[in-house]
């Protein structure tokens, strides 16, 4: 180890000094080294050479990266069918139909709370632009969220006549949070803001700074001027999946797979090229004495440059085309496909979700990576949607119904995400049939799995039982009538509920008297 402008210094005036400053500094190097063998990552050299690691914070992170990232991830789901699949698909597998809720509490309460909610829901009252119903509008927030990284949703109290409940929802993009604002608190106890989010000096949010409109909203530039206005966070749901302890704004889930998405896309368009350009078949004339006349409507010196198939050229004296003859790609397919799995990896999706492409899957392995992929959904639903959009509306809900003369206040809400659509219906069945017998499952629990609602389901069934009965019909799907292996199940008996035995020589027991048997008694 070289000896530094302070060793020297020190050394000079005290040798004995800068000899133990001199060893410390050697122990202190060598346990450096020593501790970096223990993990291969911490260790310096070629293979982590330029690998830049800043131990910078989740927001410290975004501050800069933010705005680029949903720009791109945007651009890619507008022009890429892969990212726009993607995205796609998991909307549609967490939010699908639409993430339903039951109410629950009082008996008399919850039904009429479960009423004025389906008036309101699924009409498109619940939505400020008129355009989508509560369900429509969970699948503009997924998408949001997988897109753009977050959504905000605005509360709005409305006087409009015909509304059921005086409320509506406003969907905003994450580009209307000011993440420009940051403002850090000179003293102890007074508010401060971070990337456009204000909090109080425990650290609760307190308000959000939003655009009155948006910030690229003008096809002739960004707007210029425009302030943020301070909203009360009582009146804003900030949505986005939370990746890291402390994070305050969410990233689009395309991050991880960007440069592989864009870089494949031009790789795709380089590929297309070079078949379209194979496949355009041309003939050449070469005029070795100048004797051949050009072309009608063609002059002597017009430039071929572009080439179509069926083309038939004549050459001028002493020109000659040639073409270059690129090196062909070996194993592209298998590249492509390796290429697309690192997509699917990073967004989250399966690669037979992805492509489509089924070829080289079994039900093993497909129920498999079906299983993987639900975990992924399942935790979107009940970490995101569920807690942070469907909870928060339902009790803006129960407020606005309480200004509108409705109390369902106490009432709480379990939410059903739609059904996940089985891989083999029977084995399945049989499976989920297995554990409620063996007391693994309830049948609500099932039915709940399913997306349904298991009270209105048991409401269902024994209507539709009811009106079998009424009609004298008996089919193979009513359990009381007939057994699995298509038999007919014993009549119960009117005293005890129970199933009457129908052996007349089980021991000890009573022949039944036959009718007239009975007429001589």
């Amino acid at each position: 180890m070289k000896s530094t402008l302070p060793d020297k210094i020190v050394s000079y005036f005290n040798p004995e000094a800068g000899m133990r400053r001199y060893r410390a500094r050697i122990a202190e190097a060598q346990l450096g080294q020593i501790a970096k063998r223990h993990f291969e990552g911490a260790s310096s050299g070629r293979r982590t050479e330029g690998w830049m690691t800043p131990g910078s914070s989740a927001n410290t992170a975004a501050a800069l990266a933010l705005p680029a990232l949903r720009n791109r991830s945007r651009d890619l789901v507008r022009n890429n069918p892969y990212a726009e699949r993607a995205i796609r698909i998991l909307s549609s597998h967490a939010v699908g139909p639409g993430i339903v809720p039951k109410a629950g509490g009082p008996k008399g309460k919850a039904k009429k709370a479960n009423d004025l909610w389906k008036q309101w829901a699924e009409s498109t009252d619940c939505d400020l632009t008129g355009r989508s119903n509560f369900y429509g509008l969970q699948t503009l927030v997924m998408r949001g969220i997988a897109e753009g990284g977050e959504v905000l949703v605005r509360r709005v109290r409305s006087a409009e006549k015909g509304l059921n409940v005086p409320f509506q929802l406003q969907l905003l993009e994450a580009d209307f949070l000011d993440h420009n604002r940051t403002w850090l608190r000179t003293k102890v106890d007074e508010n401060y803001i971070i990337q456009g989010i204000e909090f109080d000096p425990k650290g609760r949010r307190v308000a959000y700074w939003i655009f009155p409109e948006h910030p690229g909203g003008y096809v002739t530039g960004k707007l210029m001027g425009v302030q943020a206005e301070r909203v009360p966070a009582s009146e804003i749901l900030h949505l986005y999946r939370l990746d890291r302890i402390g994070q305050l704004h969410g990233i689009p889930f395309l991050a991880p797979a960007l440069l592989r998405v864009r870089d494949f896309d031009v790789l795709e368009d380089a590929w297309l090229t070079r078949e379209q350009v194979a496949s355009c078949f041309a003939a050449f004339i070469y005029d070795i004495d100048g004797t051949i006349d050009a072309p009608a409507g063609k002059k002597d010196d017009e430039k071929l440059e572009r080439l179509e198939p069926g083309t038939i050229e004549t050459l001028p004296p002493g020109k000659k085309i040639e073409f270059a003859n690129p090196p062909v790609a070996q194993g592209a397919a298998d590249f492509a496909k390796s290429v697309l799995r690192g997509i699917s990896v990073g967004t989250g999706v399966t690669y037979e979700a992805l492509t489509n492409d089924y070829s080289n899957v079994n039900f093993s392995s497909a129920r498999m990576g079906h299983l993987e992929f639900r975990k992924n959904v399942t935790e979107l639903q009940w970490h995101v949607m569920v807690p942070q959009f469907c909870e928060p509306v339902f009790r803006w809900f129960s407020d606005a119904a309480l200004i509108s003369g409705v109390n369902i206040q106490g009432v709480t809400s379990r939410w059903a995400p739609p059904r996940p659509e089985m891989i083999d219906v029977d084995k399945e069945t049989r499976a989920n049939t297995a554990q409620i017998r063996s007391g693994q499952k309830t049948l609500s629990q099932v039915i709940l799995e399913n997306g349904d609602d298991p009270e209105e389901h048991f409401e269902e069934l024994a209507a539709d039982f009811k009106k079998l009965d009424e009609f004298g019909l008996v089919l193979d799907c009513d359990p009381r009538k007939m057994t699995a292996q298509g038999n007919a199940q014993p009549p119960l008996d009117a005293e005890t509920g129970e199933a009457e035995d129908q052996s007349d020589s089980k021991p000890g027991k009573k022949p039944k008297k036959t009718s007239d048997q009975e007429d001589e008694s």
